[in-house]
């Protein structure tokens, strides 16, 4: 080989290195910007208050919003380019070089790899997969820096950042919130704007919405309830029912989806109110009573198993090895202003709740009805004690049927009329004056009744109206510290002074009504109301005035007098028994005859022929 030859030999063989070099160079050069999103779901704790609802019931828990993206990476710098090789110059001639054969053939090199993974292309994120293609299959987990974020590519194969989106995975539909950076949102609960409307979700580590129902969780050291559903957003139409490891619990979820745990609450359903108390835990307490605070008051409730209050009146309510009484008005809240009937298997029982809801059950009590109190006496039931005697103090009460303690009152007591005075003691054996009217007990209480005692007449209530207006004139014209005559005489010329005038009636004609009882009676409230009448009438007033203004025994008679034209004639009379001796007394005849005084007052009584008085009737007024 000449020296030509060997030279071109070597420039060949130099430029192949120099190729070689620069391949390799080349391969090293990035195709494209690539960067590990980071997803930073925030604490929940700094997002804005909720919209819906007071404070009162549940403040909604704040937002996490979107998380910080992790910048653009560095681009890698630019490579070195490799030095020029030196020129050897002239090559000596180092005589006849071997033969070498033929040269080998450079190896060429590989070609250099599209980008892989999660790359930002035209402003928009897109994944390659390990064959180079775009991924464009929905939902896709990426793994960056040992961190796993979730993304959703489209058909385009660019990521979505447009906020919430459903979407199948796996064959099922899921609910996501995409933030601007790609990343799904996994930070919990999210509350935004979805066609108008405010919607409250819980996202989970994968990114999915829960939708599983009933779920708790706590923010800012407080504890929320929420019920989600199967579109992944809160319930907030007010009250379930949920069933959590086989049980029944009841809720009510406010507008803001949150569950109401701060007490009483009033609910709707299905047109009507129900009355609930909601715990701490967002369920309705369904056990017990409760207090609620209601502006300056206390309200009461009772729970039932199916959380709403009881609304159903009386109730017994077991405490400790004993019950307590209450009354549940319809609104739910117990009755707590004292006194109350109430109606128990078709009977009027009566009860004074106190302002913790309890019925008294302490005995005797006062109680007030505006400016007048009554007694009555609460049993260990709480109801109070009727139609029946009880000694307390050292004093006997009768508690009539209304549960009040008979004072300045009738009553039945078994069935027979009664009356009681202020002192509470029953009135026995004697007349007694209640209002316009007498009335007389018995040795027994035993008021008497349809019936005559001492002349007067007493009706089916025991009231014997003439007996108090005979009195109401013996207290106008006697004194107290006259002598029985003097007290007689008064009397006696009052009539013959009086204006009442003589009114002939015809009684005699058929004598059977001077046999009944109470004639006298008769007369008396005649001669009273009229004014006047006939001696009949003027002998029975004067008798019943006589004995009540003296106490003295009298008797009122009707048999025959000598007339002013006849022999005999009908007539009436008085007598009274004075130091043992009957004398007669006869103030009409003097009145209205002439017959004169000593003939007509206080004479000896006697009826036998040609004296004054004969066969003579009498009807005994004591």
């Amino acid at each position: 080989m000449n020296r030509g030859t060997r030279l071109t030999t070597l420039l060949v063989s130099g430029a192949a290195v120099l190729l070689l070099i620069l391949a390799l160079c080349l391969s090293q050069l990035p195709f494209g910007s690539t960067y590990a999103v980071e997803a930073d779901p925030s604490a929940l704790s700094g997002a804005a208050a909720p919209e819906e609802g007071p404070a009162a019931e549940g403040e909604e828990p704040q937002d996490p919003g979107e998380p910080q993206g992790p910048g653009e990476p560095e681009e890698p710098s630019e490579p070195q380019d490799p030095e020029e090789p030196q020129d050897p110059g002239e090559p000596q001639d180092p005589g006849e070089p071997q033969d070498p054969g033929e040269p080998q053939e450079p190896e060429e090199p590989e070609a250099p790899q599209g980008p892989r993974g999660l790359t930002s292309e035209n402003g928009s994120l897109v994944y390659y997969q390990d064959d180079g293609t775009l991924f464009t299959g929905g939902y896709k987990a990426v793994e960056t820096d040992g961190k796993t974020s979730y993304y959703w590519f489209r058909p385009d194969g660019t990521a979505f950042t447009g906020g919430y989106l459903s979407g199948a995975v796996g064959g099922a539909t899921k609910y996501f919130y995409f933030q601007e950076d790609g990343t799904a949102f996994t930070g919990g609960y999210k509350a935004f704007s979805l066609n108008g409307k405010r919607v409250y979700f819980f996202f989970q580590e994968d990114g999915t919405a829960f939708t599983g129902g009933y779920k708790t969780f706590s923010q800012g050291g407080k504890q929320y309830y929420f019920f989600f559903q199967q579109n992944g957003t809160a319930f907030t139409g007010g009250y379930k029912e949920i069933k959590i490891d086989g049980k029944l619990y009841y809720f009510y979820f406010l507008a803001n989806g949150q569950g109401y745990n701060t007490g009483y609450k009033t609910v709707m359903r299905d047109g009507k109110k129900y009355y609930y108390f909601f715990g701490s835990d967002g369920r309705a307490v369904t056990e017990g009573i409760r207090s609620v605070s209601l502006g300056s008051r206390t309200a009461y409730f009772l729970l039932q198993e199916n959380g709403t209050a009881f609304t159903g009146g009386y109730r017994a309510v077991p405490s400790g090895s004993g019950n307590d009484y209450y009354y549940f008005l319809s609104n739910g809240q117990a009755f707590t202003t004292g006194y109350k009937t109430v109606q128990l298997n078709g009977k009027t029982q009566y009860y004074y709740f106190q302002k913790d809801g309890k019925a008294y059950t302490g005995g005797l009590k006062s109680v007030s009805f505006g400016t007048q109190s009554y007694y009555y006496f609460f049993q260990s039931t709480g109801q109070a004690l009727t139609s029946d005697f009880r000694a307390v103090d050292g004093t006997e009460y009768y508690f009539q049927e209304n549960g009040r303690a008979a004072r300045n009152t009738f009553a039945s007591v078994g069935g027979s009329p009664a009356y009681f005075d202020e002192n509470y003691a029953r009135k026995a054996d004697g007349w007694f004056c209640v209002g316009d009217g007498y009335y007389y007990a018995g040795a027994d209480g035993v008021l008497l009744t349809d019936t005559v005692k001492e002349g007067y007449r007493l009706d089916s209530s025991g009231k014997c109206p003439t007996k108090y207006r005979v009195i109401q004139y013996v207290s106008e014209i006697t004194k107290p510290s006259m002598t029985d005559q003097q007290k007689i005489d008064a009397l006696y010329d009052w009539i013959l002074d009086s204006k009442m005038t003589y009114i002939r009636s015809y009684e005699h004609v058929s004598s059977s009504w001077v046999w009944e009882d109470g004639w006298a009676d008769d007369m008396a409230a005649s001669l009273m109301d009229r004014q006047g009448g006939n001696c009949y009438r003027y002998a029975s007033f004067f008798g019943f005035a006589v004995h009540e203004a003296t106490g003295l025994p009298v008797t009122v008679y009707h048999g025959m007098t000598p007339g002013m034209s006849v022999p005999l004639t009908y007539h009436g009379w008085t007598v009274v028994k004075q130091d043992g001796v009957w004398y007669s007394y006869d103030p009409e005849l003097q009145k209205f005859s002439d017959f004169t005084r000593d003939l007509c007052r206080k004479r000896v009584y006697s009826q036998s022929y040609g004296t004054l008085y004969f066969e003579g009737v009498g009807t005994n007024l004591f």
